[in-house]
């Protein structure tokens, strides 16, 4: 009987071993399959990225164009200002000018009035 329990142990130590030996086969098997996938997500990630600082120099490039429209259309506006100013002048000038007229032809058929009487 000691040989029969002797050739069980020899029998439970090589399966345990095989079963050891198929464990670590799967572990390796699922721990390369993760490392495919960690992969996987990573270059997705750095696409992103990538995506991500060609938008910001896009944005930099909107930002600049939008910087120089801001500077233009403040000199626009300033333009602007300066001419309603000089419109507002000139149409007191000839307001101005108006009653000057008025006043020489109320002048004028005065002296009409005299002469031609």
């Amino acid at each position: 009987m000691k040989k029969n329990a002797k050739n069980t142990k020899t029998i439970d130590t090589d399966i345990v071993a095989e079963i050891e030996k198929r464990f670590e086969r799967h572990t390796n098997i699922l721990m390369e399959q993760m490392q495919h996938e960690v992969k996987i997500v990573a270059e997705g990630h750095g696409n992103i990225i990538k995506k991500l600082e060609e938008h910001d120099g896009r944005f930099d490039e909107v930002d600049a164009k939008l910087t120089g429209r801001d500077k233009k259309f403040a000199k626009v506006e300033s333009e602007l200002q300066s001419i309603s100013m000089a419109v507002m002048e000139t149409s007191q000038t000839v307001k101005s000018i108006e009653k000057k007229l008025d006043s020489h032809e109320t002048r004028i058929k005065k002296v009409e009035d005299k002469v031609f009487v």
